[in-house]
């Protein structure tokens, strides 16, 4: 058993009084909140949290005829969870979807939820419709199309991944209570709150639908079961259900979008691009949803030149306009440092340290002071725990803890700021909202005396 808790939940549970009972391979922790069972792992590439409370068990063709019988709760899903093992009863689930940050637990009506289910199937009876509608089913589900997006990306297919109605009726089922579960391999620069359109390849060569992204994107190596077990080993984003639009032929698009269409899934798309396609729904009743989606992206598709650099053109720059790591180290880093690096500091590209070599050391004389990893995209594991970004480990443990410097781990539009000492970020910044404040917080970080700290191996003990 894993004995370390992703720091996010162990907030979620001294925020919602859980006490741990086991913490899985994949991440999620088990926990209870007096006698009820209750599983949570955190949605890939967001600060949302899944939460799956246990009902109760017993035969998969019991539990799936009660829950016909049921009234769904407002902000939530009842589901029959099926065992890995096919000797043992199912699991009857009530799962919610909820902010992990800043969310207020103690007047959430999640508990009240679960001993109404729970009562009702201990009682070998139904729910009341009369009492489900007594409980508040106000609380906040995530909208991903609430601002405008930074950027537009256009995603590709093939002939096999048009969906279906019913898929599509599904995921709108889904994103009704907050639960994002269409899925699509995206650019890793990807944000959540992105516009996307879906393109699908020859024989259709066509844009069918249009959708935001509902995640930021994240690498995942899960192995897909099949006659030879592979890896996905892709950049993958969550998106809003997708809405059709009267189709855009290959021949429209690229007369406004020139793009290359060879290379990774997810094309960058500057906003007049958006502004100079023409979107129709293919069905009057998603007029409004489909408008509500269509917004021009807000990032700067130009990158300013270097000396021209300001902090609003440096947060409001466009992620998907950085092609490779050295856009970011020029755009993103070295305005960044200028504006932070104490006096009298210089910095050293490429720095040597033992055998390899950090992106970027900032020095004061000969002595390190602060140690930078540029990235295009911070790879941070669905799970969202950082102690198992290989990102984070290349920083720390081959130049942070032989420098013995604070890290910075940079990327399009992420900064992790990693004390020295710490196995996990102190604090990570978005870029697009990066205020004054956090630029003095990492100017004292850097004139901040760095504690002895004894290390074995390159690793703080």
């Amino acid at each position: 058993m894993k004995s370390s808790v992703e720091p996010r939940l162990r907030q979620l549970l001294d925020d919602i009084g859980g006490e741990l009972e086991h913490v899985s391979d994949n991440g999620a922790i088990n926990f209870f909140i007096r006698d009820h069972y209750f599983k949570a792992a955190p949605v890939a590439g967001t600060d949302r949290v899944e939460l799956a409370a246990i009902i109760g068990v017993g035969p998969v063709d019991v539990i799936e005829a009660w829950i016909d019988r049921q009234p769904q709760p407002s902000i939530g899903q009842l589901r029959c969870w099926w065992r890995q093992d096919p000797e043992k009863d199912a699991l009857v689930v009530l799962i919610f979807w909820r902010p992990l940050v800043g969310h207020d637990w103690n007047h959430d009506p999640l508990g009240k939820y679960v001993h109404l289910y729970a009562k009702a199937w201990n009682d070998e009876r139904d729910v009341s419709v009369n009492g489900m509608k007594e409980l508040p089913n106000d609380m906040l589900i995530a909208d991903p199309a609430s601002a405008p997006p930074a950027n537009a990306w256009l995603l590709m297919g093939s002939e096999d991944d048009l969906p279906t109605e019913d898929e599509l009726e599904d995921a709108r089922t889904e994103a009704a209570v907050g639960s994002f579960s269409w899925t699509w391999t995206a650019s890793k620069q990807t944000l959540e709150g992105d516009l996307v359109l879906f393109y699908f390849m020859s024989p259709i060569k066509e844009v069918r639908y249009v959708a935001r992204a509902a995640s930021s994107a994240y690498f995942d190596n899960e192995l897909l079961a099949g006659e030879e077990e592979r890896p996905r080993l892709k950049w993958w984003v969550s998106t809003t259900p997708p809405v059709e639009i009267e189709p855009i032929t290959y021949q429209e698009f690229q007369s406004i979008a020139r793009v290359q269409m060879r290379g990774g899934n997810g094309k960058y798309l500057r906003p007049d691009v958006i502004e100079q396609l023409t979107f129709n729904p293919k069905n009057l009743v998603d007029a409004v949803e489909l408008s509500r989606i269509l917004q021009r992206p807000v990032g700067l598709p130009d990158v300013p030149g270097t000396a021209e650099m300001t902090l609003a053109a440096w947060r409001s720059t466009a992620g998907g306009a950085f092609k490779k790591e050295a856009d970011v180290t020029r755009h993103v880093v070295l305005p960044l440092l200028r504006w932070i690096m104490p006096e009298g500091t210089t910095i050293e590209a490429e720095y040597p340290v033992g055998r390899a070599r950090a992106d970027i050391v900032l020095l004061c004389g000969d002595e390190p002071v602060l140690t930078v990893e540029v990235k295009l995209a911070i790879n941070l594991p669905p799970d969202g725990n950082w102690r198992h970004s290989p990102d984070l480990d290349q920083l720390r443990h081959r130049y942070v803890d032989h420098l013995q410097t604070p890290g910075l781990l940079i990327d399009a539009n992420r900064i992790a700021v990693v004390p020295f000492g710490l196995s996990v970020p102190a604090l990570v910044l978005e870029r697009a909202h990066v205020t004054e404040e956090d630029l003095d917080a990492l100017r004292y970080l850097l004139s901040t005396p760095v504690p002895v700290v004894s290390v074995q191996d390159g690793v703080p003990l």
